[in-house]
């Protein structure tokens, strides 16, 4: 008896330490919680209020988002990735494309511009629709030679007549400068910055300044290496660490391209271009549905291995988010009174500690009893066969749903796996998903609002389509595109739930 109520004792003392971990971990709003931020739920203007912005790093791409509520009222969130659906005259991002003009030593550069200078007009043409992208050139000093617009039209006119003439390299010094041009945009969310250069350097200054200022303007740094010498040569080498310290602490993507090899050249030129629009594409707002509340928001991140190539792993961010608008509201708390910090000689927290545990000790004495107590009640419900306890379904809201009155006979059930929950299926078309109006309504925070639908007929033929939700839509685990056809038995999954399909 003793030794159990230890062991109990034990695990709830743990409980509770680790729950003062978790607690300290949810105070925090950002994710990492230094350098460039990939889930930030108190961003600086722009950014509008109650918001959370979600920057996805070069070279991943962003997975499902879940929150849960953390406090009595209910939290509700809606990814927001449309122009159209941003607040006020916002713009979500924007590009500055950095072009190292000069000629190389021995004006080794000028052989393979041409090769080079369609690579560049590639990568301008394949931007994110919907981006805003600029052009601007650097030798000893910066030139604009393209504003920021949404037009690709005069970026590639200009690209094309580009020529090559400058005899000094200042990468750090403009790239710095290309950072301060990029803060100065007002009314972008995320900026971005891509240099394409060999990575000469003939400043002096550092790496390393480039790095704080881009964090100071929330400025990501991603490079194109067109390299011209040889692979293997000593001032290629040195270009590519260059550009790797110029862009690993802004979680950039950094691509080196061999223009003596033409088919390599292509090769990395696209998946720069699809890594590096993925990223921009996946990238948004978070905003809330209603009255915001307070919630423990997490996205997942589908990033490369490292030293392992075609093969991806998931990791997630996690950050609180409190609403200003409501923390405004809320009365302060009055000052507590200065009171002696030892009660009996002792520390007043040892104290506290020590009345803590004793009384859980009788809270589990107490339970402990009730159980016993309880016994031969539930001996009698063991008797019960299977077939005497009534069937448990889980009841809809008032507004989701007829009534069971006028409810038409079902043709089948989705049993939730977790808790076995019973969704009647009619006939024809019924949507899955979080709010109220679906005809199964599923409350969890994995769940978009509109998730699913799902087909059914008389004769047990049934389909399922995804609709467009966030976290997608699995039939036996695996994601399905379009309408899929089910049977029986299967198992159809919303973000983290699992429904199974039965016979009426």
């Amino acid at each position: 008896m003793t030794y159990g109520i230890s062991r109990t004792f034990l695990a709830v003392a743990a409980a509770l330490v680790f729950a003062g971990v978790a607690q300290a971990q949810d105070g925090k709003t950002r994710a990492p919680a230094t350098g460039l931020a990939i889930l930030d739920c108190a961003p600086v203007k722009p950014a509008p209020e109650d918001s959370c912005l979600v920057r996805v790093p070069s070279g991943n791409e962003r997975g499902g988002m879940s929150f849960r509520s953390l406090g009595d009222a209910q939290a509700d969130f809606e990814f927001v990735k449309d122009v159209d659906e941003l607040p006020g005259n916002l713009t979500l991002s924007a590009t500055m494309v950095l072009i190292d003009l000069s000629v190389g030593d021995r004006s080794g550069r000028v052989r393979s511009w041409s090769r080079e200078r369609d690579l560049i007009a590639r990568v301008v043409a394949n931007l994110p629709p919907d981006e805003k992208v600029a052009i601007y050139g650097f030798g000893n000093d910066i030139v604009e030679l393209s504003p920021f617009s949404t037009s690709r039209s005069r970026a590639e006119d200009v690209i094309d007549s580009l020529e090559i003439k400058e005899q000094n390299t200042r990468l750090v010094a403009n790239a710095t400068g290309a950072i301060e041009l990029l803060s100065q945009q007002d009314d972008v969310l995320l900026k971005n910055l891509i240099v394409i250069t060999d990575g000469d350097e003939e400043g002096l200054a550092t790496v390393e300044e480039i790095s704080e200022a881009a964090e100071k303007a929330g400025v990501s740094v991603s490079a194109l290496g067109m390299f011209w010498r040889a692979q293997g040569n000593a001032r290629t080498t040195r270009g590519i660490d260059v550009l790797k310290r110029l862009t690993d602490p802004q979680q950039g993507l950094m691509e080196e391209v061999f223009l003596q090899n033409q088919q390599n050249a292509n090769t990395v030129v696209s998946s720069f271009i699809r890594s590096y629009g993925n990223a921009v594409k996946g990238s948004g707002l978070i905003m809330p549905v209603g009255d915001p509340a307070p919630a423990r928001i997490t996205i997942d991140m589908i990033e490369p291995v490292v030293g392992q190539p075609g093969q991806t792993q998931t990791k997630s961010y996690s950050a609180e988010f409190q609403p200003v608008t409501v923390a405004a509201t809320q009365p302060e708390e009055p000052e507590e009174p200065e009171v002696d910090d030892k009660i009996f000689g002792m520390p007043a927290l040892y104290v506290y500690i020590g009345a803590g545990v004793l009384a859980l000790l009788a809270l589990l004495l107490a339970v402990l009893l009730l159980r016993r107590g309880g016994a031969d009640e539930e001996d009698e419900l063991e008797d019960l066969e299977t077939g005497d306890i009534p069937d448990v379904t889980e009841m809809p809201g008032a507004d989701s749903a007829p009534t069971a009155a006028h409810m038409p006979p079902p043709v089948a059930y989705l049993v939730r796996v977790d808790n076995g929950h019973r969704f009647p299926v009619p006939a024809g078309r019924s949507t899955l998903g979080r709010s109220s109006t679906n005809a199964v309504v599923i409350p969890d925070g994995g769940v978009s609002r509109v998730h699913a639908e799902l087909s059914g007929s008389q004769d047990g033929r049934f389909t399922v389509s995804d609709l467009d939700s966030l976290n997608g839509t699995l039939v036996n685990d695996r994601k399905i595109k379009g309408a899929q056809r089910i049977n029986v038995g299967d198992t159809v999954g919303l973000g983290s739930v699992r429904l199974k399909l039965v016979r009426a």
